[in-house]
């Protein structure tokens, strides 16, 4: 956003959020120690998810959860709504995990890059993948 402003002008002076600092700050103090690939097993567990405008619907192991959207969250776009039907089912099923691999199933293919690429372009889409993958 700030070299949009700036006319893409990378000399230009930019100022950081702090989202942005506490997140370069932890990159910074722990990619001397990173090895390992975010990726590299077989998934501990599967889950699959879907959002409509109104509501959203997810599925572990033949258990099914889901709920409908409040309106404020309704108002967002169908992108944001698919990762936010994947952050309530893994909230629903995957509360206690820690350290394993779970594999999100989701039929969105910009849900999928965002998750993928552990966020993107759209400040809304952005910090729920940030919330998503803490």
């Amino acid at each position: 956003m700030a070299l949009k402003a700036n006319n893409d002008n990378f000399d230009a002076v930019m100022t950081l959020s702090d989202t942005s600092k506490s997140d370069l700050n932890w990159w910074i103090t722990r990619t001397h120690t990173t090895f390992n690939q975010v990726s590299h097993s077989s998934p501990s567990v599967t889950i699959y998810s879907d959002a409509s405008l109104s509501g959203w619907g997810g599925v572990m192991n033949d258990v099914s959860t889901g709920g409908l959207f409040s309106e404020e969250e309704q108002t967002n776009h169908i992108n944001y709504l698919e990762i936010l039907a994947c952050f309530f089912t893994l909230r629903t099923f995957c509360p206690s995990l820690r350290n394993c691999h779970i594999k999100a199933m989701i039929d969105n293919t910009t849900a999928i890059s965002y998750s993928n690429n552990l966020g993107g372009r759209t400040i809304s889409c952005n910090r729920l993948t940030r919330n998503l993958w803490l």
